[in-house]
């Protein structure tokens, strides 16, 4: 019966790192990178970063729930605890505040109601003979990017409270083997 509990930590742990994963990979690697590429339209990459964050947004709804249920379930540690729920606090801004506030400004800049009167603004580099697109961000969007870092950071370290929870209760059954066996054997 105890040993049936060492799979919620290891798939809480799994989900962890691949939460880590889509964040990194889509935060901090496609986006900027999509606004490089010279021949793709600001629009339209506004408007895949639109859908791609969506997405994510719902994968993470999911992971965050995987991980809160292996949180309960799993009686992991008072930091695993207090991690997982920091993180849901920081997902649940993004969700309802954050996205409250920069969906109508994206999907205007994407059909171009609002281009002039963006927060938005491109500005062209030149850096080693490149050309090199920029865009300013409001404040709002920064916000987002720095609750990305701080999420991406917590993820880590619930990551690393995860992997403590699992040998804590390795030991705890290794333990308690070793002693049921003594036992028996007097």
């Amino acid at each position: 019966m105890k040993i049936s509990i060492l799979p919620i930590f290891s798939w809480a742990f799994i989900i962890t790192i691949l939460w880590i994963g889509f964040i990194l990979a889509i935060s901090f690697f496609e986006t900027p990178l999509k606004f490089y590429a010279l021949l793709l339209t600001v629009p339209a990459a506004i408007q895949i970063e639109y859908v791609l964050f969506h997405a994510l947004n719902l994968v993470e709804i999911i992971f965050a729930a995987v991980v809160i249920g292996a949180a309960y379930c799993g009686e992991g540690s008072k930091k695993t605890t207090s991690l997982t729920i920091s993180i849901a606090i920081l997902l649940t801004i993004q969700t309802a505040f954050l996205f409250f506030l920069l969906d109508p400004k994206t999907l205007a800049m994407v059909h171009g109601i609002e281009a002039m009167t963006s927060p938005y603004h491109i500005v062209h580099m030149v850096i080693a003979g490149q050309i090199i697109r920029m865009i300013t961000l409001p404040a709002h969007h920064i916000m987002y990017i720095i609750i990305e870092l701080v999420k991406v950071v917590l993820l880590v370290a619930l990551a690393f409270s995860q992997i403590q929870d699992l040998r804590d209760k390795i030991n705890q059954i290794i333990k308690d083997e070793i002693e049921k066996a003594s036992h028996s054997a007097w």
